[in-house]
């Protein structure tokens, strides 16, 4: 008797294909499905921005490799979004020809029939400041570029953004003291003030949070906000209990 070759459906209605293999057209080639193109889509997305990351980090100095950052991320913008930003109110005065009409109260002249703008405490607009860690762990990284460098690079980025938006801005290198300060300032000389001494810094020393929220509690009097880059090697729940006191002092962490 000629043994039966076993059946692979469960039923006659059943053609699903088996769970083993993927689905494949009639000619053989498997079907990408959503789900593989995807993640196939992601994968190289991560492959060019790593590529990216690396041609930057191989430019000389802190000052290239920061203003092909701030080039490209400006260069992808359709519409500059970087119109006047003033963290407090003071008053109102009477609008005059020539004043940026999205500053006009609508609301206010539609109540008293007068057009009036806002006027603001602090028109320097945003004051900004950047906090980087500067202790031993920060020298060391996965490749050939350091955590430092590469949050040096960050740092020096977002100050070529802050002057071009004509912002304040200032900065700190920290390990277990402030080693580096400069309050926030505008204008170009300022700006590459900062990111000399950023490129001139070398890591060394244990973070201290707590000793650096202290400090910049009695140093940085006015409203501004605090951009920290640190891997956090060495910070415990103590350091990181203290931000809501910071951001209580009007600084935005």
């Amino acid at each position: 008797m000629t043994p039966q070759r076993p059946c692979s459906r469960t039923s006659g209605t059943d053609r699903s294909p088996p769970l083993d293999r993927a689905p494949r057209r009639a000619h053989g080639k498997p079907i990408m499905t959503a789900n593989a193109t995807r993640t196939s889509v992601r994968s190289r997305h991560r492959a060019i921005q790593l590529q990216q990351v690396d041609a930057v980090m191989h430019l000389k100095t802190l000052l290239l490799r920061a203003r092909l950052v701030v080039d490209g991320f400006l260069s992808g913008l359709h519409r500059s979004p970087f119109f006047g930003f003033s963290a407090e109110f003071a008053e109102y005065r009477q609008y005059v020809p020539g004043d940026d009409v999205r500053y006009v109260d609508w609301k206010r002249y539609g109540r008293s029939d007068r057009l009036q703008i806002k006027r603001f405490e602090d028109e320097t607009n945003l004051r900004a400041v950047l906090l980087v860690d500067g202790s031993g762990s920060m020298g060391f990284g996965s490749g050939a570029w350091s955590k430092y460098q590469y949050a040096a690079t960050l740092a020096a980025s977002l100050a070529l953004l802050f002057e071009h938006q004509r912002d304040a801005v200032g900065g700190a290198v920290f390990d277990g003291a402030v080693r580096t300060w400069l309050p926030p300032r505008r204008g170009r000389r300022h700006c590459r003030h900062l990111l000399a001494e950023l490129e001139h810094a070398q890591p060394g020393g244990r973070t201290d949070l707590q000793g650096l929220f202290d400090w910049i509690s009695q140093h940085v009097r006015r409203r501004s906000v605090l951009v920290l880059l640190s891997d956090f090697l060495d910070a415990c729940e103590r350091d990181l209990a203290a931000l809501p006191y910071i951001s209580a002092a009007g600084l935005d962490v």
